[in-house]
Parts: C-alpha cells; structure tokens; sequence
C-alpha cells in the first residue's frame, strides 16, 4: 500500500476499540475502564491501558507457571544432582544441588508486562499524570526479573484458556515495542513513534474491517474471511500453469443462502482522491478500481451463479469529503462501491456506517 497514510483521522478515544478488534479481541474492549478522554496521544493511551489492565491483572492474581530450578539446599528437595554437588564440594556442608519444580509468577509473559511498563516509565512522550499512575502499578509487581525484548522473546510465548486475558496485554506490549526506535548516538535509548502515522497502521486498519464484519455480521453472512482468487486463465503450456500468481481478498462475505457476495478491499490513505495533470478533478485511484474489478471478475464460478452478481468494496477512512459512489458493469452485473467511514465520529455511529455499507 501507499506509505502516505492519514495521521489526524483516528482520535484516542476510538482507537483502543479499533486495536481491540484488529486484536481479534472485541469481546475484551469492555474489560477495562479505558476513560481514554483526556489522553493526548498514544504513548499517553498506551501508559492509560496498561495501568489499567495492570490493575485488574494484580487483583486476579498474576499467572504461574511451574520452571525447573537449580539449587544448593540443606532439605533434599526434586532431584539430588549428585555430580554438581561434588563438583561443587557441597556434600560435605550437607547442602546437595538439587533440581526441583517451582510455582513462580517470574515467567516470560510477566517479565515482558514488567519490562514494557519500565520502558515506558522512561518515555519523555508521556505526560506525567499517565506516568504517575502507571508507577504506582509498576511499583505493586512482585518478584518479577526485567527481560530485554525482541521479537523472538514475544514469539516465544504460548497463550492457553487459562492465561487468555495476557492476549490484550501481549498485544499492548508488542505494539509499543515495534513502535520504539533507537535514539542516535544514544545506546540503550528509545523514541516512540506514534504508529498510526505508519505503514503498521494499513494492517491494523485491515484486520480491524475484517474482524468486526465477523464478530458484527455473522448473523447474515455464514462465512466472513479472506479468499484466495486464482486467475480464470488456462495456460497454453501445461508446463506454465502454476506461474500464474494466486489473488488474495481483505475481506470476502459470503451468504449463500440468499445467494449474495461481497468482496471488501480495505485502503488506509491520506488521500482518499487523487488530481493528476491531466484530470480536471479529483478521481479514484485507477490501480484500486482495476485490483476490485480483477477480483470480481476472476472469482466467478458457474457452480455458484450468484458470484457472477458480486459486489465489490473499496473502504477508505474519511478524510476531507464523506464517499458513497456506486458503479454497475457495463459488461457484468456486479457493482463496485467506493465508501469511506468517518473514525472521528462516535463508535456507536462507526458501527452503523460499517453494517451500513454491507445491508442489502
């Protein structure tokens, strides 16, 4: 997608749903008491979530997980390892090393709440207040090591049911790492670089349409998900068909009882038209128009006629003008609309507009 993204559209008050949603976690948005009103940016969001979610964290207990330890201990306790131990001359003192299970909350889902809550104690973005609350929380943390993050630290954690409430936490967390860049000529420091001004926020923006439409409207599609879309081309030589590549959809639902298809594109751009030299106004984007068509065109399929009446989406964030056009094929019955919703209005008024743009 296009690097020039809008920056100004999403206010903070809304984006904490949006991430919920891009998270897969919509059910969760509730769960804590954002009251993200007088937050100013999103370093300040990101202070404001994890004080909170802390906060409930620390009255539910924080999880524990069982970690072997390695010991030197006067009661023999887990398995005596009696190689160590003479290695080490302690049988004489009767203290043998011993290898045991121990119940502790010092796990890496921990260490890394720990350690993003003290990173962000040394973030110079976040207003005091924030900062203030969030150390009184950090200050409540028991017995936690600090652990340097990277990407292979997140990926190396594994939710299950009983720790499924650390899926928003990771989530917070792993947002604000990959916002963090190196100060220069400055080691062991950090910016944080607001990512809704970013590429990261085309993704978000993307899982965000996706996962709404199958949480909200589940009801009246049976199946909401990406489709794969192969060209209807057959090669001439046998030897070339897999050279073709296969085209991916943002978002497809599928209603096939009432035998209807929408396919949905989602584009996070700063401009939602664009004027070249040669045009007299402002004009969607050829390469948008022409990505849609290629989809409805190629996922036609005999054994499913309705395909050949699918609609096709195009959603851009609003930015200056509210869009609503809407175009019927010459050649085919499907209509291709092009529609944007406004992030700075109320939720309940984002949620219309989205079902909205997807009613019969």
């Amino acid at each position: 997608m296009n690097n020039k993204v809008p920056h100004t559209l999403i206010p903070i008050r809304n984006l904490y749903y949006i991430l919920c949603y891009a998270w897969n976690i919509p059910q969760q948005r509730n769960k804590i008491l954002l009251n993200a009103e007088d937050c100013k940016s999103v370093s300040d969001l990101f202070a404001r979530m994890l004080t909170n979610i802390t906060t409930i964290l620390l009255k539910r207990g924080l999880n524990k997980e069982y970690t072997e330890e390695k010991e030197s201990l006067t009661l023999i306790k887990g398995k005596v390892l009696l190689t160590d131990s003479i290695k080490e001359n302690l049988l004489i003192y009767k203290k043998p090393i011993c290898l045991h299970d121990s119940l502790t909350s010092n796990t890496i889902i921990n260490r890394i709440l720990y350690s993003t809550i003290f990173n962000m104690l040394n973030n110079k973005t976040i207003v005091t207040k924030f900062k203030s609350e969030l150390y009184k929380v950090f200050c409540r943390i028991p017995h936690i090591e600090y652990l340097p993050l990277s990407s292979q630290v997140f990926n190396s954690v594994k939710l299950k049911r009983n720790n499924s409430f650390y899926k928003l936490i990771l989530n917070i967390c792993y947002l604000y790492y990959n916002s963090l860049l190196p100060v220069e000529n400055s080691i062991g420091r950090y910016q944080f670089i607001d990512f809704t001004r970013g590429d990261n926020m085309n993704y978000l923006f993307e899982e965000f349409l996706r996962n709404f439409y199958k949480k909200e409207c589940s009801s009246e599609f049976s199946n909401i998900n990406r489709q794969n879309i192969s060209f209807n081309y057959n090669s001439v030589d046998s030897n070339d068909k897999f050279l073709l590549p296969i085209m991916q959809t943002d978002i497809t639902l599928d209603d096939k009882e009432r035998g209807r298809r929408i396919i949905i594109d989602a584009k996070y751009y700063i401009d939602t038209l664009i004027c070249k030299k040669d045009y007299n106004q402002n004009k969607i984007r050829r390469e948008h128009i022409s990505q849609i068509e290629s989809y409805l065109i190629h996922q036609e399929d005999d054994k499913q006629p309705y395909t050949y009446s699918t609609e096709g989406v195009l959603i851009y964030p609003k930015v200056d003008k509210t869009l609503n056009a809407e175009y019927y094929s010459k050649k085919h019955k499907h209509i291709i609309k092009v529609c944007t919703v406004d992030l700075d209005e109320t939720w309940q008024n984002i949620e219309k507009r989205l079902k909205d743009i997807v009613s019969s």
